[in-house]
Protein backbone atom coordinates (compact mmCIF):
# COMPACT_ATOMS: atom_id res chain seq x y z
CA UNK A 1 0.00 0.00 0.00
CA UNK A 2 1.43 3.38 -0.99
CA UNK A 3 0.35 6.96 -0.51
CA UNK A 4 1.13 9.79 -2.91
CA UNK A 5 1.78 13.42 -2.13
CA UNK A 6 2.13 14.48 -5.75
CA UNK A 7 -0.77 16.93 -5.55
CA UNK A 8 -0.13 18.12 -1.99
CA UNK A 9 1.32 21.58 -1.39
CA UNK A 10 1.43 23.77 1.69
CA UNK A 11 -1.87 25.32 0.56
CA UNK A 12 -3.49 21.92 1.20
CA UNK A 13 -2.90 22.28 4.97
CA UNK A 14 -5.44 24.52 6.67
CA UNK A 15 -4.34 24.33 10.32
CA UNK A 16 -1.09 26.30 10.09
CA UNK A 17 1.44 25.61 12.83
CA UNK A 18 5.04 26.76 13.05
CA UNK A 19 7.38 23.78 13.04
CA UNK A 20 11.03 23.14 12.35
CA UNK A 21 14.16 21.24 13.30
CA UNK A 22 17.55 21.76 14.92
CA UNK A 23 20.14 19.20 13.82
CA UNK A 24 23.70 18.84 15.03
CA UNK A 25 25.71 16.94 12.44
CA UNK A 26 28.32 14.35 13.26
CA UNK A 27 31.53 15.31 11.50
CA UNK A 28 34.77 13.50 10.65
CA UNK A 29 37.41 14.73 11.15
CA UNK A 30 36.42 17.15 13.90
CA UNK A 31 38.41 20.01 12.34
CA UNK A 32 36.07 22.25 10.38
CA UNK A 33 35.28 25.89 9.71
CA UNK A 34 32.43 27.84 8.14
CA UNK A 35 32.50 29.38 4.67
CA UNK A 36 31.47 32.76 6.09
CA UNK A 37 30.72 34.27 9.48
CA UNK A 38 27.03 34.92 8.84
CA UNK A 39 24.97 32.51 10.92
CA UNK A 40 21.54 33.29 9.48
CA UNK A 41 21.22 32.03 5.93
CA UNK A 42 19.49 33.09 2.72
CA UNK A 43 16.70 30.58 3.36
CA UNK A 44 15.89 32.18 6.71
CA UNK A 45 17.45 29.37 8.76
CA UNK A 46 20.63 29.39 10.83
CA UNK A 47 23.91 27.49 10.50
CA UNK A 48 26.37 27.73 13.37
CA UNK A 49 28.87 25.79 15.56
CA UNK A 50 27.53 24.18 18.73
CA UNK A 51 29.25 21.77 21.13
CA UNK A 52 31.85 20.77 18.56
CA UNK A 53 29.27 20.12 15.82
CA UNK A 54 27.92 22.18 12.95
CA UNK A 55 24.25 22.78 13.73
CA UNK A 56 21.47 23.74 11.35
CA UNK A 57 18.23 25.29 12.58
CA UNK A 58 15.64 25.27 9.83
CA UNK A 59 13.53 28.37 9.10
CA UNK A 60 9.99 28.56 10.39
CA UNK A 61 7.62 26.47 8.27
CA UNK A 62 3.84 26.31 8.57
CA UNK A 63 3.12 22.68 7.68
CA UNK A 64 4.69 19.19 7.74
CA UNK A 65 5.62 19.03 4.05
CA UNK A 66 7.61 22.28 4.14
CA UNK A 67 9.19 21.10 7.40
CA UNK A 68 10.50 18.04 5.53
CA UNK A 69 11.87 20.12 2.65
CA UNK A 70 13.74 22.56 4.89
CA UNK A 71 15.01 19.79 7.15
CA UNK A 72 16.50 18.05 4.10
CA UNK A 73 17.92 21.36 2.84
CA UNK A 74 20.13 21.40 5.92
CA UNK A 75 21.95 18.29 4.66
CA UNK A 76 23.04 20.15 1.53
CA UNK A 77 23.88 23.34 3.41
CA UNK A 78 26.37 21.74 5.78
CA UNK A 79 28.18 20.21 2.82
CA UNK A 80 28.31 23.51 0.95
CA UNK A 81 29.04 25.90 3.81
CA UNK A 82 31.05 23.92 6.38
CA UNK A 83 34.57 23.31 5.18
CA UNK A 84 37.47 21.08 6.15
CA UNK A 85 40.00 18.67 4.71
CA UNK A 86 38.22 15.46 3.61
CA UNK A 87 35.37 16.34 5.97
CA UNK A 88 32.34 14.03 6.11
CA UNK A 89 28.95 14.80 7.66
CA UNK A 90 26.53 12.40 9.32
CA UNK A 91 22.90 13.17 10.12
CA UNK A 92 22.58 10.97 13.19
CA UNK A 93 22.48 11.71 16.89
CA UNK A 94 24.55 9.05 18.60
CA UNK A 95 27.98 7.62 17.87
CA UNK A 96 29.49 4.18 18.48
CA UNK A 97 30.99 5.26 21.81
CA UNK A 98 27.62 6.35 23.22
CA UNK A 99 27.97 10.11 22.81
CA UNK A 100 24.72 11.74 21.73
CA UNK A 101 23.99 15.02 20.02
CA UNK A 102 20.94 17.01 19.08
CA UNK A 103 18.09 16.31 16.72
CA UNK A 104 15.46 18.64 18.12
CA UNK A 105 12.02 19.77 16.96
CA UNK A 106 10.19 23.02 17.61
CA UNK A 107 6.44 23.57 17.43
CA UNK A 108 4.26 26.58 18.18
CA UNK A 109 1.53 25.96 20.73
CA UNK A 110 -1.31 28.34 21.48
CA UNK A 111 -2.16 28.89 25.13
CA UNK A 112 -5.22 26.92 26.22
CA UNK A 113 -6.88 28.29 29.39
CA UNK A 114 -8.44 24.89 30.12
CA UNK A 115 -5.09 23.86 31.61
CA UNK A 116 -3.35 25.86 34.31
CA UNK A 117 -0.03 25.41 32.55
CA UNK A 118 0.72 24.73 28.89
CA UNK A 119 3.64 22.50 29.75
CA UNK A 120 1.82 20.62 32.48
CA UNK A 121 -1.13 20.05 30.18
CA UNK A 122 1.12 18.75 27.42
CA UNK A 123 3.09 16.53 29.78
CA UNK A 124 -0.07 14.93 31.13
CA UNK A 125 -1.46 14.20 27.69
CA UNK A 126 1.21 13.68 25.05
CA UNK A 127 4.18 12.09 26.83
CA UNK A 128 2.73 8.68 25.86
CA UNK A 129 2.68 9.80 22.22
CA UNK A 130 6.31 10.96 22.26
CA UNK A 131 7.46 7.84 24.10
CA UNK A 132 5.73 5.43 21.69
CA UNK A 133 6.27 7.29 18.40
CA UNK A 134 9.79 5.85 18.11
CA UNK A 135 8.13 2.81 16.54
CA UNK A 136 8.00 4.87 13.34
CA UNK A 137 10.34 7.82 13.96
CA UNK A 138 13.30 5.82 15.34
CA UNK A 139 16.31 5.68 13.04
CA UNK A 140 17.77 2.38 14.29
CA UNK A 141 20.89 1.72 16.32
CA UNK A 142 23.31 -1.10 17.17
CA UNK A 143 23.91 -0.64 20.90
CA UNK A 144 27.07 -1.46 22.85
CA UNK A 145 25.77 -4.93 23.73
CA UNK A 146 25.34 -5.81 20.08
CA UNK A 147 21.54 -5.56 19.91
CA UNK A 148 19.58 -3.60 17.35
CA UNK A 149 17.27 -0.95 18.80
CA UNK A 150 14.58 1.26 17.29
CA UNK A 151 15.95 4.58 18.53
CA UNK A 152 19.36 6.20 18.95
CA UNK A 153 18.11 8.82 21.36
CA UNK A 154 15.91 6.69 23.62
CA UNK A 155 18.75 5.13 25.61
CA UNK A 156 20.22 8.47 26.69
CA UNK A 157 16.88 10.09 27.64
CA UNK A 158 16.62 10.19 31.44
CA UNK A 159 13.83 12.61 32.45
CA UNK A 160 10.54 13.89 31.05
CA UNK A 161 11.18 17.60 31.41
CA UNK A 162 14.23 19.74 32.07
CA UNK A 163 15.30 23.32 31.46
CA UNK A 164 18.33 21.89 29.69
CA UNK A 165 18.68 19.72 26.58
CA UNK A 166 22.21 18.45 27.21
CA UNK A 167 24.14 17.02 30.13
CA UNK A 168 23.47 13.71 31.82
CA UNK A 169 19.73 14.20 32.36
CA UNK A 170 18.57 14.52 28.77
CA UNK A 171 14.79 15.11 28.69
CA UNK A 172 11.90 14.49 26.34
CA UNK A 173 10.93 18.18 26.58
CA UNK A 174 13.18 21.12 27.22
CA UNK A 175 11.33 23.99 28.89
CA UNK A 176 14.06 26.60 28.48
CA UNK A 177 12.50 30.03 28.14
CA UNK A 178 13.21 30.89 24.50
CA UNK A 179 9.82 31.50 22.94
CA UNK A 180 11.08 33.39 19.84
CA UNK A 181 7.55 34.73 19.37
CA UNK A 182 4.92 37.07 20.80
CA UNK A 183 3.19 36.51 24.14
CA UNK A 184 0.55 33.81 24.05
CA UNK A 185 2.35 31.65 21.53
CA UNK A 186 4.54 29.08 23.24
CA UNK A 187 7.47 27.17 21.82
CA UNK A 188 7.38 23.43 22.42
CA UNK A 189 10.96 22.18 22.28
CA UNK A 190 11.06 18.37 21.78
CA UNK A 191 14.57 17.02 22.28
CA UNK A 192 14.24 13.22 22.37
CA UNK A 193 13.75 12.70 18.64
CA UNK A 194 15.94 10.77 16.23
CA UNK A 195 17.59 12.19 13.11
CA UNK A 196 15.60 10.89 10.17
CA UNK A 197 16.88 10.38 6.65
CA UNK A 198 13.71 9.00 5.01
CA UNK A 199 11.28 11.66 3.84
CA UNK A 200 8.15 9.63 4.79
CA UNK A 201 9.47 9.19 8.34
CA UNK A 202 10.15 12.92 8.63
CA UNK A 203 6.69 13.73 7.29
CA UNK A 204 5.05 11.40 9.80
CA UNK A 205 7.11 12.85 12.65
CA UNK A 206 6.01 16.43 11.94
CA UNK A 207 2.55 15.51 10.70
CA UNK A 208 1.44 13.32 13.59
CA UNK A 209 2.89 15.73 16.15
CA UNK A 210 0.96 18.55 14.52
CA UNK A 211 -2.29 16.59 14.77
CA UNK A 212 -1.66 15.69 18.42
CA UNK A 213 -1.04 19.36 19.22
CA UNK A 214 -4.27 20.23 17.38
CA UNK A 215 -6.07 17.78 19.67
CA UNK A 216 -4.42 19.31 22.72
CA UNK A 217 -5.32 22.88 21.75
CA UNK A 218 -8.90 21.85 20.96
CA UNK A 219 -9.30 20.14 24.34
CA UNK A 220 -9.87 16.75 22.73
CA UNK A 221 -7.18 14.78 24.54
CA UNK A 222 -8.04 12.92 27.72
CA UNK A 223 -5.69 12.80 30.70
CA UNK A 224 -3.66 9.89 29.36
CA UNK A 225 -0.33 9.09 31.01
CA UNK A 226 2.22 6.34 31.45
CA UNK A 227 3.08 4.99 34.88
CA UNK A 228 6.81 4.85 34.06
CA UNK A 229 7.45 6.97 30.95
CA UNK A 230 11.26 6.85 30.80
CA UNK A 231 11.47 3.14 31.57
CA UNK A 232 8.78 2.58 28.93
CA UNK A 233 10.74 4.58 26.36
CA UNK A 234 13.82 2.43 26.94
CA UNK A 235 11.79 -0.79 26.79
CA UNK A 236 9.97 0.13 23.57
CA UNK A 237 13.28 0.88 21.87
CA UNK A 238 14.41 -2.73 22.37
CA UNK A 239 11.06 -4.37 21.53
CA UNK A 240 11.17 -5.07 17.80
CA UNK A 241 8.25 -7.50 18.07
CA UNK A 242 5.88 -4.84 19.50
CA UNK A 243 4.34 -7.35 21.90
CA UNK A 244 5.38 -5.98 25.30
CA UNK A 245 2.72 -4.22 27.31
CA UNK A 246 3.30 -1.09 29.37
CA UNK A 247 1.42 0.33 32.35
CA UNK A 248 -0.93 3.15 31.42
CA UNK A 249 -2.50 4.99 34.34
CA UNK A 250 -6.20 4.09 34.76
CA UNK A 251 -6.18 1.94 31.61
CA UNK A 252 -4.20 -1.18 32.47
CA UNK A 253 -1.45 -2.23 30.08
CA UNK A 254 -1.04 -1.45 26.38
CA UNK A 255 1.49 -2.15 23.62
CA UNK A 256 3.34 0.70 21.93
CA UNK A 257 1.14 0.31 18.84
CA UNK A 258 -2.01 0.40 20.98
CA UNK A 259 -0.80 3.59 22.67
CA UNK A 260 -0.28 5.18 19.26
CA UNK A 261 -3.73 4.08 18.14
CA UNK A 262 -5.31 6.07 20.97
CA UNK A 263 -3.89 9.25 19.44
CA UNK A 264 -4.54 8.16 15.86
CA UNK A 265 -8.20 7.38 16.57
CA UNK A 266 -8.76 10.74 18.26
CA UNK A 267 -7.20 12.54 15.29
CA UNK A 268 -9.12 10.40 12.77
CA UNK A 269 -12.41 11.27 14.44
CA UNK A 270 -11.64 14.97 14.80
CA UNK A 271 -9.85 15.87 11.57
CA UNK A 272 -10.61 13.36 8.78
CA UNK A 273 -11.66 15.36 5.72
CA UNK A 274 -10.21 18.64 6.96
CA UNK A 275 -7.78 18.96 4.04
CA UNK A 276 -5.69 16.88 1.64
CA UNK A 277 -2.50 16.85 3.68
CA UNK A 278 -4.24 15.95 6.93
CA UNK A 279 -5.92 12.98 5.26
CA UNK A 280 -2.57 11.87 3.86
CA UNK A 281 -0.99 11.99 7.34
CA UNK A 282 -3.88 9.96 8.76
CA UNK A 283 -3.59 7.40 5.93
CA UNK A 284 0.14 6.97 6.47
CA UNK A 285 -0.23 6.81 10.25
CA UNK A 286 -2.78 3.99 10.02
CA UNK A 287 -0.77 2.12 7.38
CA UNK A 288 2.35 2.22 9.57
CA UNK A 289 0.53 1.05 12.71
CA UNK A 290 -1.17 -1.78 10.81
CA UNK A 291 2.16 -2.83 9.28
CA UNK A 292 3.96 -2.83 12.63
CA UNK A 293 1.40 -5.28 14.01
CA UNK A 294 1.31 -7.42 10.87
CA UNK A 295 4.76 -7.27 9.23
CA UNK A 296 7.16 -4.41 10.17
CA UNK A 297 9.51 -5.20 7.29
CA UNK A 298 6.75 -4.05 4.93
CA UNK A 299 7.93 -0.56 5.90
CA UNK A 300 11.40 -1.01 4.36
CA UNK A 301 10.80 1.88 1.96
CA UNK A 302 9.45 4.44 4.44
CA UNK A 303 10.78 4.06 8.00
CA UNK A 304 14.47 4.54 8.84
CA UNK A 305 14.90 1.83 11.46
CA UNK A 306 13.36 -0.72 9.09
CA UNK A 307 15.35 0.43 6.05
CA UNK A 308 18.59 0.27 8.03
CA UNK A 309 17.80 -3.08 9.63
CA UNK A 310 17.01 -4.57 6.24
CA UNK A 311 20.36 -3.26 4.96
CA UNK A 312 22.27 -4.70 7.93
CA UNK A 313 20.48 -8.06 7.83
CA UNK A 314 21.13 -8.42 4.09
CA UNK A 315 24.82 -7.65 4.54
CA UNK A 316 25.21 -10.15 7.40
CA UNK A 317 23.40 -12.86 5.44
CA UNK A 318 25.56 -12.25 2.38
CA UNK A 319 28.91 -12.06 4.19
CA UNK A 320 28.39 -14.21 7.30
CA UNK A 321 29.50 -11.26 9.48
CA UNK A 322 28.12 -10.88 13.02
CA UNK A 323 26.40 -7.74 14.24
CA UNK A 324 29.36 -6.64 16.39
CA UNK A 325 31.76 -6.82 13.46
CA UNK A 326 33.12 -3.37 12.65
CA UNK A 327 32.02 -3.64 9.04
CA UNK A 328 28.42 -4.11 10.23
CA UNK A 329 28.65 -1.26 12.71
CA UNK A 330 30.01 0.93 9.93
CA UNK A 331 26.76 0.39 8.05
CA UNK A 332 24.97 1.88 11.06
CA UNK A 333 27.12 5.02 10.69
CA UNK A 334 27.40 5.24 6.91
CA UNK A 335 23.62 5.04 6.51
CA UNK A 336 23.53 8.60 7.88
CA UNK A 337 26.24 10.14 5.71
CA UNK A 338 24.57 13.03 3.89
CA UNK A 339 26.78 12.93 0.80
CA UNK A 340 24.37 12.03 -2.00
CA UNK A 341 26.95 9.90 -3.79
CA UNK A 342 28.61 7.98 -0.94
CA UNK A 343 26.03 7.84 1.90
CA UNK A 344 24.33 4.44 2.12
CA UNK A 345 20.86 5.93 2.50
CA UNK A 346 21.39 7.97 -0.64
CA UNK A 347 22.66 4.98 -2.55
CA UNK A 348 19.34 3.31 -1.76
CA UNK A 349 17.41 6.44 -2.69
CA UNK A 350 19.31 6.88 -5.96
CA UNK A 351 18.49 3.26 -6.82
CA UNK A 352 14.79 3.90 -6.22
CA UNK A 353 14.67 1.60 -3.17
CA UNK A 354 13.14 4.10 -0.74
CA UNK A 355 10.02 6.24 -1.11
CA UNK A 356 10.13 9.99 -1.62
CA UNK A 357 7.69 12.83 -0.98
CA UNK A 358 9.59 15.70 -2.63
CA UNK A 359 12.26 16.00 -5.31
CA UNK A 360 15.83 17.27 -5.36
CA UNK A 361 14.88 20.53 -7.07
CA UNK A 362 12.55 21.46 -4.21
CA UNK A 363 15.30 20.77 -1.66
CA UNK A 364 17.94 22.64 -3.66
CA UNK A 365 15.58 25.62 -3.98
CA UNK A 366 15.07 25.59 -0.19
CA UNK A 367 18.83 25.90 0.35
CA UNK A 368 18.77 29.45 -1.02
CA UNK A 369 15.14 30.52 -0.58
CA UNK A 370 12.83 30.79 2.45
CA UNK A 371 9.29 29.49 2.98
CA UNK A 372 6.83 31.95 1.44
CA UNK A 373 4.29 32.10 4.27
CA UNK A 374 6.24 32.78 7.49
CA UNK A 375 8.48 35.52 8.88
CA UNK A 376 11.49 33.58 7.53
CA UNK A 377 10.73 35.33 4.25
CA UNK A 378 11.58 38.76 5.67
CA UNK A 379 14.60 37.46 7.58
CA UNK A 380 15.99 35.92 4.39
CA UNK A 381 15.40 39.21 2.57
CA UNK A 382 17.28 41.03 5.33
CA UNK A 383 20.20 38.57 5.17
CA UNK A 384 20.72 39.56 1.52
CA UNK A 385 20.82 43.30 2.28
CA UNK A 386 24.21 44.94 2.74
CA UNK A 387 23.49 47.05 5.82
CA UNK A 388 25.79 48.59 8.42
CA UNK A 389 26.00 47.10 11.93
CA UNK A 390 23.42 44.50 11.06
CA UNK A 391 22.11 42.14 13.77
CA UNK A 392 19.68 39.34 12.95
CA UNK A 393 17.67 37.30 15.44
CA UNK A 394 14.67 35.00 15.23
CA UNK A 395 12.18 37.71 16.26
CA UNK A 396 13.88 40.99 15.40
CA UNK A 397 16.47 42.60 13.14
CA UNK A 398 18.67 45.62 13.86
CA UNK A 399 20.67 47.84 11.55
CA UNK A 400 22.32 51.28 11.38
CA UNK A 401 20.52 53.68 9.05
CA UNK A 402 22.09 56.34 6.81
CA UNK A 403 20.59 59.02 9.04
CA UNK A 404 22.74 60.32 11.91
CA UNK A 405 21.37 61.37 15.28
CA UNK A 406 22.90 63.18 18.22
CA UNK A 407 24.25 60.76 20.80
CA UNK A 408 26.08 63.17 23.09
CA UNK A 409 25.46 66.88 23.68
CA UNK A 410 28.09 69.41 24.64
CA UNK A 411 27.48 70.49 28.25
CA UNK A 412 29.73 73.61 28.11
CA UNK A 413 28.33 75.47 25.14
CA UNK A 414 25.46 75.35 22.66
CA UNK A 415 27.75 75.11 19.61
CA UNK A 416 26.43 72.41 17.31
CA UNK A 417 29.89 71.21 16.23
CA UNK A 418 30.68 70.12 19.80
CA UNK A 419 27.91 67.53 19.81
CA UNK A 420 28.62 63.92 18.80
CA UNK A 421 26.58 62.10 16.17
CA UNK A 422 26.23 58.50 15.13
CA UNK A 423 24.06 56.48 12.73
CA UNK A 424 20.52 55.92 13.97
CA UNK A 425 20.00 52.33 15.14
CA UNK A 426 16.77 50.85 13.79
CA UNK A 427 15.13 47.80 15.33
CA UNK A 428 12.36 45.95 13.47
CA UNK A 429 10.16 43.55 15.38
CA UNK A 430 9.14 40.31 13.62
CA UNK A 431 7.70 38.52 16.63
CA UNK A 432 4.75 36.98 14.77
CA UNK A 433 6.10 33.88 13.00
CA UNK A 434 2.91 33.52 10.91
CA UNK A 435 3.47 36.91 9.22
CA UNK A 436 5.68 37.42 6.15
CA UNK A 437 6.28 41.15 6.88
CA UNK A 438 6.35 41.68 3.15
CA UNK A 439 5.35 45.32 3.46
CA UNK A 440 8.50 46.04 5.46
CA UNK A 441 10.62 45.14 2.46
CA UNK A 442 9.40 48.29 0.71
CA UNK A 443 11.46 50.38 3.16
CA UNK A 444 14.64 48.95 1.69
CA UNK A 445 13.86 49.23 -2.03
Amino acid sequence: MAHSLETVTNSNYTRKRIMGSEQEYGVLPREFHFKNNSQFQTNGGRLYPDCGHPEYASPETSNPLDAVIYDKAGELMVQQRVLGENVRFFKNNRDNTGNSFASHENYSVGYNPVFYSVFQGIINRIIPFLVSRIIFTGNGFINKKGYYELSQRAGVTRVCVSRFSNGDDKPIFSEKDESHAYEGLKRLHVVNGDANMAEPALFLKYGTMGLVLDLFEDGKLEDFSLAYPIETLHAISSDLQFTRRYSVNSQGKMTAVEIQRVFYEHAEKAYRGRDVMTDDILNRWKFVLDSLEDNPMRLNRQIDWVIKKNLIDSFMKRTGKKINDMSVRNIDLQYHEVNRKTGLFYKLQNAGLVDRLVDDKQIEYAVENPPEDTRARFRAFFVRKNLRDRLIDWKFVVYASEKEVMVEKCVRCPIKECAQYAPEIIRIDISDPFQTYEALQEKFR
